[in-house]
C-alpha cells in the first residue's frame, strides 16, 4: 500500500466520490424546485385573495358556448 490509497482502487474512489457529487447536486436541484413550486402557489394564492369579489357578477348567467353552431341547452327545461 502507498500511503493512504492503493493505486489499484483509485479509479474506484473517484468513481464513488462522482457519484457522491451527482447525488448532492440532484438532491439541492430537487430542493430548489420544491422551494420555487411553494413560492410560486403562495403567490398565486395571494394574488387570487386581490380579486375584487364582485368580479365574476356578470357571469353567472353566460351559458354554455356553441363552438359548433349547435342548438343550445337549457338546464332547467329539462328538469
Amino acid at each position: 500500500m502507498n500511503g493512504l490509497v492503493d493505486p489499484k482502487t483509485i479509479w474506484l474512489l473517484l468513481t464513488n466520490l462522482m457519484l457522491g457529487l451527482a447525488v448532492v447536486v440532484c438532491g439541492a436541484m430537487i430542493a430548489w424546485c420544491l422551494m420555487r413550486d411553494v413560492q410560486r402557489r403562495r403567490r398565486e394564492k395571494k394574488d387570487e385573495l386581490l380579486v375584487p369579489l364582485d368580479y365574476l357578477n356578470g357571469l353567472e348567467n353566460l351559458g354554455v358556448t356553441l363552438p359548433d353552431g349547435g342548438e343550445t341547452v337549457d338546464e332547467m327545461a329539462e328538469q
